[in-house]
């Protein structure tokens, strides 16, 4: 008995006991009435040591252990909090779902110029007709911009979320993801098809698949397996997209994404786009590229796709053989879009590829492209053939190509022809920028200009060329000829330009050149037609006055967008330009550029009174960095800005001047909290010299107080109590 009461005394002392005593298994666990021991002697843990059957140390398998996860009844256990923003919105109010109904849409359209992008945020997760809402507003042109909002903002992934996964979405419903990425720019969209497996088949779905990369392609092609040829994956997610772009990858990867157009991994598909492929390792030959895609567009068949794009592919004559006499004996009928940019295509090439066109087999293209594709004088006689046979073609492209005189009368000749024959007749676009490395190509094409009739042609981007002075004149004719009544984009930029070009140019908008008059059969003047002008990089200088002579006459009373950078503008120009606007001779105006310039503070301090012309209540981009600003000139434009009402302008960009002091840059920030630019989104200045950077200081300044919303109230406070 001894013996018992001593194991207990050492048990309840924490000592361990040794299991050397046989006699001791025999009376383990056995009490007796007197021996003075009672159960809550023993400690907890012994108690729950001394339960169970006897199986000692026995630990119990895993599988036992979560057997009681497969009742659900019996898991109560605490989940985890979702991380904010991964789950769906709480359902709304009434009375915020009424605010989205047809009889309150035009006052919420008048209240979100107002909002900040993080309220806009808010607004879209209230229900699915918010985010229609929120789409139409985003896509709408007279309320905002592509380059005013931050395309990295959230609102984009929960628009996107939310709606795919509405339980209440039905059939009729609009597309609200192929909405909003349509409004995304390329590289936006490829970013938001990484953010998870979710949104990359809400992607998929709405607009195509774009793999951009080799690291993005390569996970892909590993992570459905396809060189297993495991393509029953591929086919259930991507089956249903209709565009599929791939830039920037080796020729192995390319080969194994025809396996997939192969295997009918993408059935629906209209357009493919390959760009930018490296023959690295000597694996994949360019010859076995051009078998691998004769063998898909065969197996595709005729009539499947109309857009392909072939950019930046080093091919070689016998693989550019192999694809050509494909295209020969197997037309694809139903193409409007043919891409051949940055691949070098030798005069033999476009022997080759001849009979195709003149056999009518792209006669139904209507966008060619063939910029730095090494044209020359030689081959350029064979593009024009070419040409010929595309009736209806309306966007060409020829720019980065070093063409000689040659190739530009060519050109011209080939502008006067029958308009059956020439294709300047149905041309909407033409880009021949950077191909003129001589003064006479661009004079030969100006006076050809003048003399052919474009009548559909809006876009003309002759940038990076020599422009003369009799250059202009040709294009000034055009203008008054009335050769170019549908011109609305005319790129300038960096053409050496002087102050007697733009002389010549106002002219010519205003419809009086010379003893040329216009017959005003489309416009009152000639210059109405255009909503864009580039005039970047030119020595203009005192010329600028002739511009704004025929601004004053209501000549440009359509330009949307004027760039005047880097165009040598002084103090007294600025002066000129703001004395301009008070005439309120542009009613579209909505974006100006003026950086690089010399505006310097006088400069800048004479601009300030354009605020208060009716041009500034409707301008929403002003940019006037790299113009040798000093902070007392930024401080008067901080002042003349709460003074002023812009109301639309989103964009300010005074960046890249001289240093701030740390006073302007407090005054600039209660400008931006004061709502005197209720609409503003983006404002660079200091060190926020990018647009995202811009975009995130807007929204801190607007989620802060300022100080005169603190200061004012307890002023009014002291003056009631006293």
């Amino acid at each position: 008995m001894s013996s018992i009461r001593g194991l207990l005394q050492r048990k309840q002392d924490g000592s361990a006991v040794p299991n050397t005593n046989g006699d001791m298994n025999e009376h383990d666990g056995q009490k007796q009435e007197g021996d003075g021991v009672d159960d809550d002697s023993v400690k907890p843990t012994e108690q729950k040591k001394k339960g169970g059957f006897g199986f000692g140390s026995l630990v119990a398998p895993k599988f036992m252990t979560g057997l009681k996860n497969l009742n659900p009844l019996k898991n109560f256990s605490k989940k985890s909090e979702a991380k904010p923003g991964t789950r769906a919105p709480p359902p709304p109010l009434k009375q915020i779902v009424w605010l989205f109904g047809p009889k309150h849409r035009a006052e919420l359209w008048q209240v979100c110029p107002f909002l900040p992008l993080n309220a806009l945020g808010c607004l879209a997760q209230v229900n699915e007709a918010a985010n229609e809402h929120m789409i139409a507003y985003f896509r709408s042109p007279l309320l905002t911009v592509q380059h005013v909002l931050s395309t990295r903002f959230l609102v984009f992934q929960t628009l996107l979320r939310d709606h795919t996964l509405s339980r209440n979405r039905v059939a009729t419903d609009y597309d609200i993801p192929s909405l909003v990425l349509a409004y995304l720019p390329m590289k936006e969209q490829v970013h938001m098809s990484q953010v998870c497996r979710r949104l990359a088949g809400i992607y998929a779905k709405a607009c195509g698949l774009h793999l951009c990369g080799r690291h993005q392609l390569a996970a892909f092609l590993r992570g459905y397996d396809v060189e297993s040829k495991a393509f029953w994956t591929v086919r259930a997610r991507y089956g249903r997209i209709r565009h599929l772009s791939c830039a920037y990858v080796t020729a192995t990867q390319l080969v194994l994404v025809t396996w997939l157009l192969l295997h009918d991994c993408f059935p629906n598909v209209t357009s493919i786009s390959f760009s930018h492929v490296t023959m690295e390792g000597g694996q994949t030959s360019a010859i076995d590229l051009a078998t691998s895609l004769v063998t898909m567009l065969e197996h595709m068949g005729k009539g499947q796709l109309d857009s392909i794009v072939l950019r930046g592919i080093p091919w070689t004559d016998p693989a550019y053989a192999i694809l050509v006499d494909h295209l020969y004996f197997h037309p694809l009928t139903n193409l409007k879009h043919l891409d051949l940019a940055d691949s070098p295509l030798p005069h033999v090439t476009w022997v080759r590829m001849t009979p195709s066109f003149v056999r009518d087999h792209f006669a139904h293209l209507t966008s060619f492209d063939v910029q730095n594709t090494a044209l020359t004088s030689e081959s350029f006689p064979a593009l024009l053939h070419v040409l010929a046979h595309m009736p209806h073609l309306m966007h060409l492209n020829i720019s980065r190509n070093e063409l000689a005189i040659g190739a530009w009368k060519d050109l011209a000749a080939h502008m006067l022809l029958d308009p059956a024959v020439s294709v300047f007749h149905t041309l909407r676009s033409f880009d021949c920028s950077g191909c003129s490395y001589n003064i006479e190509g661009m004079l030969v094409f100006m006076d050809a200009l003048w003399q052919c009739t474009c009548p559909h042609l809006s876009h003309l981007n002759v940038s990076g060329n020599v422009i003369t002075k009799d250059a202009i004149v040709g294009l000034s004719r055009a203008f008054v000829h009335e050769t170019v009544p549908s011109l609305s984009h005319l790129n300038l930029a960096s053409t050496a330009l002087t102050s007697e070009c733009i002389q010549m140019l106002s002219a010519g908008f205003t419809g009086r050149l010379f003893y040329h008059t216009s017959k005003k059969i489309h416009h009152d003047m000639p210059g109405q037609s255009l909503s864009y002008l580039n005039l970047t990089g030119n020595v203009i200088g005192k010329g600028v006055e002739f511009l704004l002579a025929a601004l004053k006459a209501h000549a440009l009373a359509s330009i949307d967008q004027l760039v005047l950078a880097k165009t040598h503008l002084g103090t007294s120009e600025f002066d000129l330009l703001a004395q301009t606007f008070q005439h309120d001779c542009c009613p579209q105006l909505t974006s100006l550029d003026l950086s690089d310039n010399q505006a310097k503070g006088e400069g800048l301090t004479r601009f300030c009174y354009f605020f208060s012309t009716p041009a500034a209540a409707r301008v929403r981009h002003l940019d006037l960095s790299h113009n040798l600003l000093d902070t007392y000139s930024i401080h008067r434009l901080s002042e003349t800005l709460r003074r002023s009402q812009c109301i639309r302008l989103h964009t300010l960009n005074v960046a890249r001047n001289y240093k701030l002091e740390f006073q302007t840059l407090y005054h600039f920030n209660e400008t931006v909290r004061s709502g005197a630019c209720p609409s503003l989104r983006c404002l660079q200045i200091g060190d926020a010299v990018t647009p995202d950077a811009g975009h995130r200081m807007v929204q801190r300044l607007n989620q802060t107080a300022s100080s005169l919303d603190v200061v004012i109230p307890f002023i009014r406070l002291i003056l009631v109590y006293f």
